[in-house]
Parts: structure tokens; C-alpha cells; sequence
């Protein structure tokens, strides 16, 4: 099955050594479901031109028994000189949503 069929609410991956954020719709098919999709950097290859960096996800859980809720986080963060900074975000989103 895919992340379609399953709906997924976050793919993540990193071959393409380039980091971005994207998003898909398919409202003839799924009505109110978002799949996103977070491509890291490369962390530590010196054949890109992009910088170094890796993608954070902070999941946040509220809530106890049937009454739970998640929210997600995505930060990009990179190396720039001898330091760590967050360069982008995506979220915070609901999972489903």
C-alpha cells in the first residue's frame, strides 16, 4: 500500500541531498487529508552547494485516554560556519489533517 492509501500526514527523506518542504492534495479522493513530505540536507557531504544541516521533528501529545491529540513540528536546521541554525519550518499540523 502507499502513503496515499494509508494517508500518511508526513513522508521524510533526505536522498536527494537538498532540503525542502512540500505538500500534496487530492480532494477528489480524499477530502480534507495533506500529505507532507520534508527532504533533509545532506549532513555532511562537501559534494553539494547547499550547507550541511538535518531536519528536527517535534511531536507534541495532549491529552489522556480517548481524548488524545498530536500536533508535529518540522524545523530544517543548518550548519553555517562553526554554527547550528534553524533555517526553516513546517507545522505545526495534526496528523490525518
Amino acid at each position: 500500500m502507499t502513503s496515499a492509501h494509508r494517508e500518511f500526514c508526513l513522508v521524510l527523506h533526505g536522498h536527494s541531498h537538498t532540503g525542502w518542504f512540500g505538500k500534496e492534495q487530492w480532494p477528489e479522493r480524499h477530502e480534507d487529508w495533506t500529505i507532507r513530505i520534508a527532504a533533509a540536507p545532506s549532513l555532511s557531504s562537501r559534494e553539494v552547494q547547499e550547507h550541511n544541516g538535518y531536519n528536527e521533528l517535534e511531536i507534541a501529545r495532549d491529552g489522556v485516554g480517548g481524548e488524545v491529540s498530536y500536533q508535529i513540528h518540522v524545523r530544517r536546521m543548518v550548519r553555517e560556519r562553526a554554527t547550528w541554525m534553524r533555517r526553516a519550518s513546517m507545522g505545526p499540523f495534526a496528523p490525518g489533517k
